[in-house]
């Protein structure tokens, strides 16, 4: 058993605390995967979506934390929710394993990680539909504002208070300009078909999901006017116009089967669009 117990954060993810774990022994994941006799690399694992119950159970033993406890910081009940939407399972998961290692980005919250006593990446963060904070009403964000520098789940000043900031150009988290969203983001009935549970939820990410592919799917110049109009009001109309051709570009490209893939902004403008719609006749 490691001589370290670290029990896992309210909503923390699997990744999160394998991470946290591995810098409190001064090691790496793979390293306590391996002890452990579980898959190692994550490279070809996402340790949030496909580790088996079996191996949840060997990470038990060794780490000293119920199964329980770290069966919950797992995907696995999402995971089968996201697999009636599409074939495609990872639809609506960002930092997908099957991405280029520079692409597989993370969303944080910087105001919810700097507060934090214990910082840790939260599971919701995960979802490509989350796209704000609830909490600080704040954009979730991929990388530094200042200089682009990407984060991943594998960032080490991400999980410590004392070096938070920038591995990039060295702004601290703290000091980070992040756009303010609107309160409409977290009223609209997909969420809370979502986390209802007198509500199935399968059936809320099916139609979300039609929304998107037909805005801006093959037929999305149909709709050019209405999605322009949208993302003017909280981008502009010069960034509405980008936006736009960008997304119609993506829809067409991939028809949103790949949405996870798409980085925080765009999935933003997209999200902006499509729950204005999602609650109306409009499509």
């Amino acid at each position: 058993m490691w001589p370290i117990h670290l029990h896992p954060q309210h909503d923390e993810s699997l990744t999160s605390w394998l991470m946290r774990m591995s810098l409190a022994l001064g090691t790496e994941p793979h390293f306590l995967c391996k002890a452990a006799s579980i898959r190692s690399r994550t490279s070809i694992c996402d340790f949030d979506v496909e580790l088996t119950n079996l191996e949840i159970m060997k990470l038990s033993e060794h780490s000293g934390i119920q199964a329980t406890q770290l069966l919950n910081t797992s995907l696995q009940g999402f995971h089968s929710l996201f697999h009636k939407t599409s074939r495609n399972k990872k639809i609506w998961l960002t930092n997908s394993i099957s991405l280029p290692p520079r692409r597989r980005k993370i969303a944080i919250c910087p105001i919810c990680l700097t507060n934090s006593t214990t910082p840790y990446l939260r599971k919701d963060w995960r979802f490509a539909f989350n796209v704000a904070c609830k909490i600080h009403m704040i954009r979730l964000i991929d990388e530094c504002p200042n200089c682009k520098e990407p984060f991943y789940s594998a960032t080490k000043y991400i999980y410590q208070s004392e070096k938070m900031q920038c591995s990039g150009c060295g702004l601290a988290l703290s000091d980070m300009t992040i756009p303010c969203v609107e309160k409409r983001l977290f009223e609209n009935s997909f969420f809370d078909q979502i986390h209802n549970g007198s509500h199935p939820a399968w059936p809320a990410f099916s139609k979300l999901y039609n929304i998107l592919n037909t805005l801006f799917g093959s037929f999305g110049l149909l709709y050019q006017d209405l999605v322009l109009k949208t993302l003017e009001v909280s981008f502009g109309e010069e960034k509405a116009k980008q936006l736009a051709k960008l997304l119609y570009g993506f829809g067409r490209t991939a028809g949103f089967l790949a949405f996870g893939e798409h980085n925080a902004d765009y999935r933003h403008a997209a999200l902006n669009v499509a729950f204005k719609t999602y609650d109306t006749d409009l499509i």
